[in-house]
C-alpha cells in the first residue's frame, strides 16, 4: 500500500508539474501575442508616418517640382534669377510661383497700392485659384549722367524678386518652424529702427510674414540658427542684403548731394547779400546761377528715380 501511495504521489506530482508547464506555455504564448501586437502597432505607426510624410511631400515638393518644370522664364527674368544665388529648393519655389516682369498698366492691375502715398510697390506675391504668381514692376534700365545720381534698377529688381520669393517660401513653412523663427525675428525687430519704420503701416496679421522676408533680404548680422534657416534658400544671403543696401544708399546719396549743393547755394546767396564789394557780389551771383542749374539737375534725377521705380507715378 505504501508503495502504491508513493506511486500516486509521484503521479500527482507529475500532474502538478504538467499543469505548471502548461501555465508557463500559455503565459509565454500570451507574451508573444502581446509582442506581436506591439510590433504590428509600431509598423502601423511607421506606415502612417510614411503616408503623412508622402502626403506632405506630394504638395510641398512634388507639386512644386512639376510646376517648376513647366515654367520657362523670359530672358530678362532669367538674368535676374541668375544674380539671386538661389539654392535648388528656392529655385523650385520661385519657378512654381511663375515670376514675371510686368509693364506699368499690367502691374498696377493687380499689385498697385491704390494711391496709398506711404510707400511704393515694386513687386507682389499673390495666389489665384491655388496658383501662385510673382509680379515685378519693370522699371527699366539704369539711366543717369550725373556722378552722384546713379541708381541700379536691375539690382533693385533682383532684391524685389528675392523679397517676393521669400513670401512664397514663408507660405510653405510649417507652424512648428514658424514658432521659433518668430521668437528670433522679434528680437531683431526690437533693435532695428529701419525695420520698425518699414513695418509701421503693415496690419498686425501681416507683420510676421513681412518681417520674415525683410530680415532675409535686408539685414546683415542675424543669429546663427536663423542664418542656417535662410541658407535653405540663398547660397549667399549677405549678397542680397548688400544689393538692398547699395540701392538704398544710391537713393540716399542722390538726396544728400542735392542737399550739399543747396547748402553751397545758401552760402553764395549770403555772400551776395552781405557784401559791398562789386567783384565779390558778381562772382557770388555767377556761382549762384551755376549752383542753381546743378541743384535742379540733381534733385530732378532724384525725383525722376523715385517716380521711375514707382509703378503709380
Amino acid at each position: 500500500l505504501h508503495s502504491h501511495h508513493t506511486k500516486k504521489t509521484r503521479k500527482s506530482s507529475f500532474l502538478c508539474y504538467n499543469k505548471s508547464m502548461d501555465k508557463t506555455r500559455k503565459t509565454s504564448k500570451k507574451q508573444k501575442n502581446i509582442q506581436k501586437k506591439i510590433i504590428i502597432g509600431v509598423i502601423a505607426a511607421a506606415i502612417l508616418s510614411v503616408i503623412i510624410v508622402v502626403a506632405n511631400l506630394d504638395y510641398g515638393y512634388i507639386s512644386d517640382k512639376k510646376k517648376a518644370a513647366d515654367f520657362h522664364p523670359t530672358k530678362e527674368v532669367s538674368e535676374l534669377i541668375s544674380k539671386m544665388r538661389l539654392t535648388e529648393k528656392a529655385r523650385i519655389i520661385l519657378y512654381a510661383s511663375n515670376p514675371q516682369l510686368k509693364s506699368k498698366a499690367a502691374f498696377n492691375g493687380i499689385c498697385g497700392r491704390d494711391g496709398d502715398p506711404r510707400a511704393y510697390i515694386a513687386g507682389c506675391y499673390y495666389v489665384i485659384n491655388d496658383e501662385e504668381y510673382i509680379d515685378i514692376y519693370d522699371s527699366g534700365k539704369d539711366a543717369s549722367e550725373l556722378e552722384n545720381a546713379y541708381y541700379n534698377y536691375e539690382n533693385a529688381k533682383v532684391v524685389t524678386l528675392s523679397h517676393e520669393m521669400m513670401h512664397a517660401a514663408y507660405s510653405r513653412l510649417p507652424d512648428s518652424e514658424k514658432e521659433w523663427i518668430e521668437i528670433e525675428l522679434n528680437k531683431i525687430f526690437a533693435n532695428d529702427s529701419n525695420l520698425q519704420s518699414e513695418l509701421a503701416h503693415y496690419p498686425s496679421n501681416q507683420r510676421f510674414d513681412e518681417l520674415y522676408v525683410r530680415v532675409a533680404t535686408e539685414v546683415y548680422g542675424i543669429p546663427a540658427n536663423l542664418e542656417k534657416h535662410y541658407a535653405k534658400y540663398f547660397k549667399d544671403r549677405q549678397y542680397i542684403a548688400k544689393l538692398y543696401h547699395d540701392t538704398k544708399d544710391q537713393i540716399d546719396r542722390m538726396y544728400a548731394e542735392a542737399d550739399i549743393i543747396l547748402q553751397r547755394l545758401e552760402t553764395q546767396r549770403s555772400l551776395y547779400d552781405n557784401s559791398d564789394n562789386y567783384y565779390t557780389r558778381r562772382n557770388a551771383l555767377s556761382e549762384i546761377y551755376r549752383l542753381l542749374d546743378l541743384y535742379n539737375a540733381q534733385i530732378g534725377v532724384y525725383r525722376e528715380t523715385l517716380n521711375k521705380r514707382d509703378s503709380e507715378k
